[in-house]
């Protein structure tokens, strides 16, 4: 769309990047964060520097975890570094997403909010019985997943993740800090620091 080049042309001037992914519904997303990504692995490649920052704002985006996979390993795939900051409901995938930068560099507003839970179905999921038990099996695999993430990057033992993530599990910033995802809530930005 237009103004995501517009957004590319500012970025190519000061070299970052500000990404804000907000997709109530749709995988879409998942494209344009990952052309955004690669673009800025690119820029920094072209102009010799060894840092062009990133901002990621994940803004309420509840997607599928396959669209929220594929934004998290684009950005553990590029040399920038990448700061995640939640701003409002940082849900399901979009935790996922916002896991993908070291904690030091995983910030939120202080009104946020986070949920963690297991992968969900979305509409109705038709086939023969075997073709249902497939899924159902695809769908423990990518529960272990998404709880092994949230234990390596939280501290938080595997054992209780899988407990939190039974149903629903909503934390504020603080209880986000607390829990380890969020490593520090600001409230403007010269309380950032880059490295």
């Amino acid at each position: 769309t237009t103004v995501f080049w517009i957004l590319q042309i500012v970025s190519a001037l000061l070299l970052i990047l500000l990404v804000i992914i907000h997709s109530p519904k749709g995988d879409g997303i998942a494209g344009i964060g990952g052309a955004s990504h690669v673009f800025s692995s690119q820029k920094n490649a072209e102009t010799g520097l060894n840092k062009l920052t990133m901002w990621v704002a994940i803004v309420f985006f509840v997607s599928t975890f396959i669209a929220g996979f594929a934004i998290f390993d684009t950005i553990r795939f590029i040399n920038a570094p990448v700061y995640t900051i939640g701003a409002g409901d940082v849900a399901s995938a979009g935790a996922l997403i916002f896991l993908a930068s070291p904690k030091e560099r995983r910030l939120s507003l202080p009104n946020s909010s986070f949920l963690i839970h297991q992968p969900l179905i979305s509409g109705v999921y038709k086939g023969v019985a075997t073709d249902v038990e497939i899924f159902a099996k695809e769908m423990e695999k990518t529960r272990a997943k998404i709880n092994k993430i949230i234990s390596e990057e939280t501290g938080v033992d595997l054992d209780k993740v899988n407990q939190d993530t039974e149903r629903d599990y909503w934390l504020d910033a603080q209880e986000a800090v607390d829990y380890g995802l969020v490593g520090k809530i600001i409230t403007n930005r010269s309380e950032i620091t880059t490295d």
